[in-house]
């Protein structure tokens, strides 16, 4: 079985603002957990968010590290089943 450990931080300002931090780290082991785990994504609106920033590192089963390359991190929008919807939803 794959194993998932999250951790989740709010760190708050006198000004209001705010900033949230996700790590996750989890270990495949399994030919099903290579599949489910193949990507990485979050949504964020720029009419109230900043830009999120992505960082990922795989360990092989020999230990050598892999860091993504920032690089083939792409940022869209998010397409609507609706056509009648309108947002400016995007995807990194």
């Amino acid at each position: 079985m794959d194993r998932l450990e999250v951790q989740e931080t709010y760190e708050f300002a006198a000004d209001g603002s705010d900033r949230y931090t996700q790590d996750l780290v989890y270990k495949v082991l399994t030919p099903a957990g290579v599949q489910n785990w193949k990507e990485l994504s979050i949504r964020w609106s720029p009419w109230r968010d900043s830009k999120p920033a992505m960082r990922a590192r795989v360990i092989a089963p020999d230990g050598t590290a892999y860091t993504l390359d920032p690089a083939t991190i792409t940022d869209t929008a998010v397409q609507d089943e609706s056509a009648d919807v309108y947002s400016d939803e995007r995807v990194l």
